[in-house]
């Protein structure tokens, strides 16, 4: 970067000792050119030089130098001088939003380009309520760009680029945000410029034309040369300074008079007009507060806690819409909802929630449907059918129902994280601007949210279905029966019967008898688990939701007949003391 000086230091140290005689310096001085000078109810903020921190540069500016020179100024307008390359993009965005708050706070923030505004420098100049250039100076916009030094292996290195690549378009939407409030324009304009990774010049005229500018002025002549040499007689004269510095300094002087100073633009109305003249503590040398300037300073704290409350305010009403419009978004197409929903919207009204509007769509929906005869409805909540519409299209997809049954169904073709998140937004959380790890998460643990229903009943359907798939002959020679508890019982029941005679011509028949069986039996349950990771959900992984919980159906069928098999095979003991298959049973 080339520094040009264009005055020696000499006369600079003079000027700016001049300069100080005047004027009273609000707070300790600042390092290198930031300074703020108080004058009244006014202040001017020069910045000259690079912006941010910099450990080789005793000329760079902070945020936090300019926050706490600001920190004990109460008037009521401020002057911003910039001629500056610019430098850290914290800092510039920084020093921005303290201009911005100064501003809300009824302060008028008028910027003037002393020489050029260039890279983040031109965005703190888009902070003043009007921004004026003289014709010869100039802006220069372009995208955030940094220095990433890395370590590692390739891996390592393709990750961390692109880590740092991503946080560069961060800071870059952010600035663009800041230009857009200024110009007017859509922030998507400058991110656009910023994707071509070109530098973009603009002089005072170019910039008004692109709304960076409110004033252009062209410095002319006036017959002010006399005042000015007169000024710098009473600043030079007795002084200690050579002849020759004085004689440099009076040409200084004299060509400074052949110009006009560029016109401060009338600051903005504010309640704080009527401010004390003086800056307590500063200028009046007294440490307590007059009633005029407590007055003040509580209408300021009182104005910036509304500004707070109204944000505030605002932010909840978006939310409350976003809610709103979620909840009747597939109602709208009734013309009478639409009316009720926007009229619901322009209202603001906190104490109309959605769960109120929702009560409201219900009734406007049943109107003229109401029943002659008294009857009893089961009414199908918008729970329900998302729950069912959402089962429907996870059979779909893995063909337990034909696509052609799913004509209407809006939830077609949705993936299962956009699933999961539509549950998600419908339990309440807001879900704009998360990550999928997170909605995915809100889904499953939120205690209304319908998507653990959901992936339940959809594989329960895919564990009956495969456990009714699967052949097994136990059922051919054995029957359910009921059994109270988990406690061992005996089963007693009838065995053979006993007593098929040959019956002789008119001889009467005789009473026959059961042979006793039994079994000592006991109820055991058996199951098996799996885990749905939120990796297989953001992968749209549906073998989990068919081919997984299928499986296990199928086994648990096997596992029924295998018991059944082994039990078998254990010939057991039966009540008469007698193993199953013996003699005595006629069953060998």
């Amino acid at each position: 970067m080339i520094k040009i000086g264009f005055l020696p230091k000499a006369l600079r140290e003079v000027l700016a000792r001049t300069a100080a005689s005047k004027q009273t310096p609000l707070g300790p001085k600042a390092k290198g050119t930031m300074q703020v000078i108080a004058n009244g109810n006014k202040a001017t903020l020069q910045i000259y030089g690079d912006i941010g921190d910099d450990y080789w540069d005793d000329e760079s500016i902070s945020a936090k130098s300019v926050v706490n020179a600001l920190a004990a100024f109460s008037g009521n307008s401020i002057d911003v001088r910039i001629n500056s390359f610019g430098g850290a993009v914290h800092d510039g965005i920084a020093i921005h939003n303290e201009l911005r708050r100064q501003s809300a706070a009824g302060v008028g923030v008028n910027v003037f380009i002393d020489g050029v505004a260039c890279s983040i420098a031109s965005l703190i100049a888009c902070a003043g309520d009007t921004v004026t250039m003289p014709s010869n100076t100039m802006m220069m916009l372009h995208a955030p760009f940094g220095l990433l030094h890395i370590e590692g292996n390739a891996k390592d290195v393709r990750e961390n680029a692109e880590d740092f690549a991503q946080a560069l378009d961060t800071f870059g939407s952010a600035m663009s945000a800041s230009y857009a409030r200024k110009t007017g324009k859509p922030a998507a304009d400058f991110d656009a410029m910023w994707a071509t990774g070109k530098d973009f010049y603009f002089t005072a005229q170019q910039a008004a034309d692109f709304g960076l500018c409110d004033v252009v002025n062209d410095i002319t002549a006036d017959d002010t040369t006399a005042s000015t040499n007169a000024k710098f007689d009473a600043v030079i004269a007795g002084s200690a300074v050579p002849d020759q510095v004085k004689s440099r300094i009076a040409e200084a002087f004299a060509t400074a008079a052949t110009r006009t100073p560029i016109q401060t633009p009338k600051p903005l109305a504010s309640a704080s007009a009527n401010l004390p003249s003086t800056l307590p503590g500063v200028s009046t040398g007294e440490s307590v507060m007059t009633e005029a300037e407590i007055k003040a300073k509580a209408d300021l704290e009182a104005k910036a806690a509304a500004a707070k409350q109204r944000t505030e305010f605002q932010a909840a009403v978006r939310d409350r819409n976003t809610e709103i419009l979620a909840m009747a978004e597939p109602h709208c197409g009734n013309a009478d909802v639409k009316a009720l929903v926007d009229a619901a919207i322009a209202a603001a009204d906190l104490d109309v929630t959605a769960a109120v509007v929702g009560q409201q769509i219900l009734a406007v929906l049943a109107k003229g449907r109401e029943s002659l005869a008294p009857r009893a409805e089961v009414l199908v909540d918008e729970r329900d059918k998302r729950i069912k519409g959402m089962g429907e299209a996870i059979d779909a997809r893995v063909g337990r129902i034909k696509s052609s049954a799913m004509e209407g169904n809006h939830f077609r073709g949705m993936s299962l994280k956009e699933m999961a998140k539509e549950c998600a937004a419908a339990a309440g959380v807001n879900v704009r601007g998360m990550e999928a790890t997170d909605y995915i998460q809100a889904a499953i643990t939120h205690t209304s949210s319908d998507f653990p229903q959901l992936v339940g009943s959809s594989v329960s359907k895919a564990v009956i279905r495969g456990y009714n798939e699967t052949p097994e002959i136990y059922p051919d020679f054995t029957r359910a029966i009921s059994v109270p508890d988990f406690k061992k019982t005996s089963l007693t029941g009838l065995g053979n019967f006993v007593g098929i005679a040959e019956i002789a011509e008119g001889a009467e028949y005789k009473y026959g008898t059961f042979a006793s069986m039994g079994q000592e039996v006991k109820l055991v349950k058996r199951g098996g688990m799996f885990s749905i990771t939120d990796e297989a959900i953001i992968n749209d992984d549906l073998s989990l939701f068919d081919q997984v919980p299928s499986k296990m159906g199928a086994a648990a069928k096997r596992s029924l007949g295998d018991s059944v098999f082994a039990l078998l095979n254990s010939n057991p003991v039966l009540a008469d003391g007698v193993t199953l298959f013996h003699a005595t049973h006629r069953n060998l």
